[in-house]
Order: C-alpha cells, then structure tokens, then sequence
C-alpha cells in the first residue's frame, strides 16, 4: 500500500519583482512511504536490532525529558549514530517518543532484525557509501572540481624526495 503524505509550507516571493505588498504564497512538497516494500524516498535506516531499539528509545525518552538544546543534540545522535530520522516515522506536528517507537515497531514502518543481519547491513552499507564517494571524487577530478588530494601527496614525496638527493 502506497501512502502519499503532504507538506505545505510558507515562503515569501522574490521582492524584487515590481509589485508591491506581494503576499506569502504556499510551497508544497510531496513524499510517498511504500509500506508493502517498507521503504521511503528519506535517508534513513528502517532495520534495526532488538539492542538498537532499546537504545533508540532510551534517547528518545530522554530527548522528551530535557530543554530544546539538548533535544537537539538527541536528534543528531540518533540520525548519526543509528541513521534515525524521526521525520521518517512520524506525523507532522507531533512529538515522537518511545511510545511512537514501538507503535512504528507494530505497524511495520520499522523492523527489527537479528544482530548478524543488521551487522552484515551496516558493512555492506558503508562499503557502498565508500564506493559512492570515490566514484563522486573521480568524477570531480575528472571535471577538474576538485583536485585528487592522494594524486597531489604522491607528487609531493616525490618532489620532496628529488630535493634531497
């Protein structure tokens, strides 16, 4: 079953247009969650282990219990560490704690895996954000965007060696 969820936010035009009193005209952005494949167009993970689980709803319980700041530094440790994104689970507009969690747990939105499969998924996973980079460098260096940092290191010793003979 394929879900199409809706985002309407304000933004205001360009002011430099001639009018005058432009007003603020809605933007909108879609996004759909595939609940048969459990997948959605967001970065994050939607496998984790039984341990990662417990984990994840210990920081979300106390991401409920402290001020904006430290919610803020729960957040990017839940994205960084277990590739989280609350944004990937939740309703617009509401809080999303451990309660949430296993509510995603039980309709499926997350699954829970042995520890083996999720071990081998984070290798593969990282194996292939390594190869993804490289191939982005390549094509960088290619378009002469950025220069190959390990290319340059190799001249240098070479250079610095020539030097000193």
């Amino acid at each position: 079953m394929t879900i199409l969820y809706f985002h309407c936010s304000n933004t205001e035009i360009d002011t430099h247009l001639p009018q005058k009193n432009i007003p603020i005209l809605p933007t909108y952005s879609f996004f759909y969650t595939n609940f048969a494949e459990n997948k959605t167009n967001d970065m994050g993970r939607n496998k984790f282990s039984q341990k990662e689980i417990e984990e994840i709803g210990k920081l979300l319980r106390l991401k409920n219990a402290v001020n904006r700041g430290k919610q803020k530094q729960i957040r990017h440790q839940l994205r960084v560490d277990y590739e989280f994104n609350i944004s990937d689970f939740n309703e617009p507009g509401k809080a999303f704690g451990e309660e949430e969690l296993h509510e995603a747990v039980r309709r499926g939105a997350i699954l829970v895996l042995d520890d083996a499969t999720i071990t081998a998924m984070k290798v593969k996973r990282a194996r292939d954000k390594a190869r993804d980079e490289a191939a982005r460098m390549q094509e960088a260096v290619e378009k002469g965007e950025q220069t190959d940092w390990q290319e340059a290191l190799r001249q240098w010793k070479e250079w610095e060696d020539g030097t000193e003979a």
